[in-house]
């Protein structure tokens, strides 16, 4: 997901600029070059692969004992589909925050990230062929849609008051 950063980014940017048009940060708005932006997409996977090949092993080798295994092979797939939800939160988190904001706010909100993820990696793994081309968009088009209303209700992102006349200069 690090090398589809330059491609994902700007669809999660064309979806909140269609449905936030008038969204403002409440903290600086971060422009980020194709560059940079594969920076970031690269150090949150590794940072991500690891923590989760961390987790992940140990309940690989557990879910070897009968009986109890099952339990430890679905913690597995949910520990697998938090970091993908992570990466695909991220297109929408990398315009507005840091890399340490970006963590902490995945961190807060984890069930977010369990739930894009399960329908990330749903997609790739029980739609045949179409499911690795389809499942990307459609996920980051969610993830974008959640965080945003997430930011909005942590006040991380104004909208205008429509009880205000705006005056557009």
């Amino acid at each position: 997901m690090a090398l589809s950063a330059p491609f994902m980014s700007p669809v999660s940017e064309r979806i909140e600029k269609h449905f936030y048009p008038n969204a403002r940060n409440h903290v600086e708005h971060r422009d980020t070059s194709n560059m940079e932006q594969l920076w970031r997409g690269l150090r949150i996977n590794l940072r991500n692969i690891a923590y989760e090949f961390a987790i992940t092993i140990p309940l690989l080798l557990l879910s070897f004992i009968p009986v109890v295994g099952i339990v430890f092979t679905v913690l597995a797939f949910i520990v697998q589909a938090y970091y993908a939800g992570f990466g695909n939160i991220d297109y929408t988190l990398e315009r507005h925050f840091t890399y340490r904001d970006s963590v902490n706010f995945v961190k807060r909100h984890r069930g977010i990230a369990i739930g894009i993820g399960i329908v990330f990696m749903g997609g790739m793994l029980f739609i045949p062929i179409i499911g690795v081309i389809l499942v990307l968009p459609f996920s980051v088009t969610a993830a974008s849609r959640v965080t945003l209303e997430q930011m909005i209700n942590e006040e991380n992102l104004k909208l205008p008051d429509p009880h205000k006349t705006q005056i557009n200069a």
